[in-house]
């Protein structure tokens, strides 16, 4: 890894980090831990809080690395780059103890630039591993490759992600060229989630983030569009079929990737077509046939 001195100059990796907590019943409510609070938390992890919203559930923050979602009883912490998600968990512990903690998963895709990243997957393990004592599993897909650490049980997770890599031409302009025309081409999904929050930041030079909230129901849209990341990714904690099948139908319809991986259940990487035919029959044996 870098030191210091090399940091600021090392490649962007674009690489997805998230970091998700539960907390037991009767803890205090995370969402009253307040915003100076959760600045320290993604502080500690080197990253930046750019703008919050609150819904009647949940708050959700855009991140300069990715976004923020904090329930009462959970949090989802999803970042890339240069962000440290075992400074983050220490820094929330310190404030809520570790005995308030049910479940925790730390999941990190490869590497793309290892020798630039301030901490590994094993580094975060192994930080998370004092506090709780987890499960680890690795789970590929052609080039796609997904690490987790996981200890206990988490009810509100971002579960369904979709990982795409290599975006059409015509698509990477957009968001390179002509950003403002990037909002609308996802009007579709904004009006399949029915959201109550909605948040749009576009990043100096290249970028874009989309977060959604309706109640405690959380997803977000990410895209690096430049030439060495060239990856978008979809992630809903939602656990509705139609919610699933609208998000994956959205990622092939909006990027047309080159390569798309899947998790179900946050962890195993699965294909769009098994995805796909999973989803469609919980769909049809919940005799939940709406079009999307």
């Amino acid at each position: 890894m870098l030191g210091r001195e090399s940091m600021e100059s090392a490649p962007f990796d674009a690489a997805e980090k998230l970091l998700e907590i539960e907390l037991r019943r009767g803890s205090p409510s995370l969402r009253r831990l307040g915003l100076d609070a959760w600045k320290d938390v993604v502080g500690a992890a080197y990253g930046t809080i750019l703008e919050t919203r609150e819904g009647r559930a949940a708050v959700a923050h855009v991140l300069a690395e990715s976004s923020l979602f904090v329930r009462d009883r959970s949090m989802s912490l999803l970042t890339c780059g240069r962000t440290d998600l075992g400074r983050a968990f220490e820094a929330l512990v310190a404030r809520i103890g570790h005995d308030a903690i049910e479940g925790v998963r730390l999941s990190r895709e490869r590497d793309r630039f290892p020798d630039a990243v301030r901490s590994s997957f094993d580094d975060d393990v192994a930080v998370l591993s004092r506090v709780v004592d987890g499960d680890r599993l690795a789970s590929t897909l052609e080039d796609a490759e997904l690490h987790s650490f996981e200890f206990g049980s988490l009810r509100a997770s971002l579960d369904f992600r979709v990982f795409c890599r290599g975006l059409s031409p015509e698509v990477r302009r957009v968001f390179v060229d002509a950003p403002v025309d990037a909002p609308p081409l996802f009007h579709r999904l904004k009006r399949a989630f029915r959201a109550e929050v909605v948040q749009l930041h576009q990043f100096e030079p290249t970028g874009f983030s989309m977060n959604l909230l309706d109640e405690d129901v959380a997803a977000c849209v990410h895209v690096s569009p430049e030439e060495a990341a060239d990856v978008a990714s979809f992630e809903t904690s939602s656990r509705s079929p139609v919610h699933r099948l609208a998000l994956l139908g959205e990622a092939e319809r909006i990027f047309a990737p080159a390569r798309i991986a899947v998790t179900l259940d946050g962890r195993r990487l699965v294909s769009a077509a098994e995805a796909r035919e999973r989803l469609s029959h919980e769909l049809t044996r919940r005799g939940d046939a709406r079009v999307l």
